[in-house]
């Protein structure tokens, strides 16, 4: 915060606390006539409803009608153990997904990638990817690399926003395999924003951290 602001911030504060004690002299006399004034009120008999007030309390309000094709509230957030449509099929759209990635079919694991302008990426706390397309070219160049990779996925947490609109948490390890046999390991948490278009779901964002050796 600029040292300006800060003054003005300061000096209002102080304003309104050397403020209070004199307002509140100020109103003391004003209590006690208000005081008196609700004690003869207090003992004046309350004045019965008249029968207009009566009939007017036991008729039930009137309900609104719904304007005409006014289309139903999209249901709360659901979580979890949800077994909506959204989430099976979003479920399903992430097992075809880890199949095609483990038989090293990457064109098809990597059409799971929304080609969306709005497709974004976090890697352990930078954005890593902004577009499907450039994960297609990371995944071509690691395959190059690590002819055998797999992907094993924990249990699936699924988050139902909408019709169209489901995020999935997943606990991952995986298993990279270089040319010469070496082979490695890491385990790590995601989460995948998938929304459908056209009929099917894809990622349209990702985020995914790597557990720390040794982290619980």
């Amino acid at each position: 915060m600029p040292s300006s602001v800060l003054r003005a911030v300061v000096a209002g504060v102080v304003v309104a606390c050397a403020a209070a004690p004199a307002a509140s002299a100020q109103s003391k006399p004003k209590a006690k006539s208000a005081a008196k004034s609700a004690a003869k009120s207090a003992t004046k008999p309350a004045a019965k409803p008249s029968a207009s007030r009566k009939a007017a309390a036991k008729k039930p309000a009137a309900r609104r009608p719904a304007p005409r094709g006014a289309r139903a509230p999209e249901p709360v957030v659901r979580a979890a153990a949800d077994d909506s449509a959204a989430a099976r099929e979003a479920r399903a759209a992430f097992a075809r997904y880890t199949e095609a990635f483990n038989a090293g079919r990457d064109l098809e694991a990597t059409a799971f990638y929304s080609d969306d302008s709005r497709f974004h990426w976090v890697e352990d706390g930078r954005l890593a990817y902004t577009s499907a397309a450039m994960i297609r070219e990371s995944v071509a160049q690691v395959r190059k690399l690590f002819p055998t990779m797999a992907f094993d996925p924990g249990d699936v947490r699924t988050t139902v926003f909408g019709r169209d609109a489901v995020q999935l948490t997943v606990p991952f390890s995986q298993r990279l395999v270089d040319g010469g046999g070496v082979e490695s390991r890491f385990e790590g948490s995601m989460t995948l924003s998938l929304t459908k278009s056209s009929g099917s779901w894809r990622a349209i964002a990702g985020h995914t951290s790597l557990r720390r050796p040794g982290a619980r």
